[in-house]
């Protein structure tokens, strides 16, 4: 999970994505698993721009947590967005 925070840190960055198990609609943080041989900053920073088209400027790793009980191993980073949206 990625916390995509505005140069002032007052405002996050949620998509509005549906889950298809439970059948609902929600707000939700970038996430994503590590690629083989990808560092989690590298992950974080590929899954804010796939998720959301934003490109982080910078990325910080404050915590790392176990989400599902062991089972995945997640870093918790927050990256500062770019004003515009990726032209590509």
């Amino acid at each position: 999970m990625t916390v995509v925070l505005d140069d002032d840190g007052t405002n996050g960055l949620l998509s509005w994505r549906h889950h298809f198990v439970p059948d609902l609609w929600n707000r939700v943080l970038p996430d994503g698993l590590l690629d083989d041989g990808e560092l989690p900053a590298g992950t974080e920073a590929r899954e804010v721009e796939e998720e959301t088209s934003y490109r982080p400027r910078a990325v910080e790793h404050p915590v790392t947590f176990e989400p599902m009980a062991g089972t995945v191993r997640s870093a918790f980073p927050r990256a500062r967005r770019r004003a515009g949206r990726r032209s590509d």
